[in-house]
């Protein structure tokens, strides 16, 4: 295993690529880099060991790839090199940001070409340091000076110990071309990114936030009235968030009733003790899809709105006659469209989910439901929910 690379590398002054990937054990670099004038890529994907840069990297002008930078408090080796490094692009991965000092500069917004950006507060080997919970107010103005420019495509912020997000992030503007957001270990972190409304974003994964109790604040609607977020996401993974208890609220703070993610098709719900209702289920154009599993509708007396097409054979059964018919019938909003057979074969290829059942603490698994939907089209898994009291329902 590569500990340290030798300084003769530093020789090579005409090389154009260094590629470091996945040398797990990598520690070091060599301290005589800045001599290699001619560099324009350096990969270090994978290098989970790496303790600090080597120093003066600032002066590496014809970089153009830097996908790992770690920082350290050491002369030279500071988040300040980054400043005038203006056409480094594509993937960036920041290390160890808790030895940012208030104030420093990275200029990332001015580094267009940047599509990829990952911001880690400590060195990215799943360590969670309870000590940073009192650096909040410098974890803050780190984030806030760490402003992007506005069309990145993936954001990735993992053991922020703030408590609020910043204010490029309260600006939805800055997420209009963001395509995955994940967050964390961000325990004491409140508030997401105003990302709910976004045209691009396809994947959210949010986990071990403590004290997120909402995912959509400030929504200019009344209470009770249907509400569609997140109207691009395909796949949302929500682990570890004790505290989550609603999925969207309004500016006066009233929960709304109803929520709609209508091109979802994976989600992934995984110990949100608090999370009590998903109000709305929609089946589209999922053929495969015969029966509900057993005992779900007779669990489910909070299920407000079902709406079911392009399903056949279930519909059948949700129909006059039908054996799910008296269980739906005390669904206030529900569609259950006439049996049509789709002629055009693509209709069969298509499947949208928007919100998969209520009391997501009553079901253990809702997984069987799909087990005859193609894998690619649709995975839903609710996992280590809590079982419903035997005197329920």
């Amino acid at each position: 295993m590569i500990v340290s690379l030798p300084d003769s590398i530093c020789m090579l002054y005409n090389l154009l690529s260094l590629r470091l990937n996945d040398c797990s054990r990598l520690q070091y670099l060599p301290k005589g880099m800045r001599t290699m004038r001619k560099l324009c890529h350096i990969y270090l994907l994978g290098c989970r060991s790496l303790e600090r840069m080597p120093p003066k990297l600032s002066v590496l002008h014809n970089l153009r790839t830097l996908t790992t930078f770690v920082v350290s408090t050491k002369d030279g080796c500071e988040i300040e090199e980054l400043e005038d490094l203006r056409h480094i692009g594509n993937r960036l991965e920041l290390y160890n940001l808790r030895e940012v000092k208030c104030g420093s500069k990275a200029n990332l917004h001015g580094k267009h070409n940047l599509n990829e950006l990952l911001l880690y507060w400590d060195h990215g080997r799943d360590e969670y340091d309870k000590s940073t919970i009192g650096e909040a107010t410098n974890h803050e103005q780190v984030l806030e000076s760490l402003e992007p420019h506005d069309k990145l495509k993936i954001l990735e912020v993992h053991r922020y110990g703030g408590l609020t997000i910043s204010q490029w992030m309260r600006n939805p503007q800055m997420f209009r071309c963001l395509r995955e957001l994940v967050m964390t270990g961000c325990r004491g972190c409140k508030d997401l990114p105003i990302v709910w409304l976004s045209s691009s974003l396809e994947h959210l994964c949010l986990r071990f936030m403590e004290r997120l109790t909402t995912l959509c604040k400030n929504i200019d609607v009344e209470a009770n009235t249907s509400v569609q977020i997140f109207p691009k996401l395909k796949r949302m993974e929500l682990l570890f968030l004790p505290e989550l208890d609603r999925w969207a609220e309004n500016s006066a703070g009233e929960i709304l009733g109803s929520v709609m993610f209508p091109q979802l098709e994976k989600l992934e719900i995984e110990n949100c003790d608090k999370l009590a209702s998903l109000p709305r289920l929609t089946i589209d154009y999922c053929p495969g899809i015969e029966e509900f599993p057993r005992g779900l509708l007779q669990r489910r007396p909070t299920l407000k709105h079902l709406r079911i097409d392009g399903c056949p054979d279930l519909q059948r059964r949700c129909r006059e006659g039908g054996e799910y018919f008296d269980l739906i019938a005390s669904i206030p909003d529900k569609y259950i469209e006439d049996v049509v057979m789709p002629s055009d074969g693509d209709h069969w290829m298509r499947c949208s989910i928007s919100i998969i059942v209520s009391r997501q603490r009553t079901i253990q698994k809702i997984r069987s439901l799909f087990h005859s939907v193609p894998r690619k089209l649709l995975l839903v898994s609710l996992i280590k929910a809590r079982e419903m009291h035997s005197s329920a329902g």
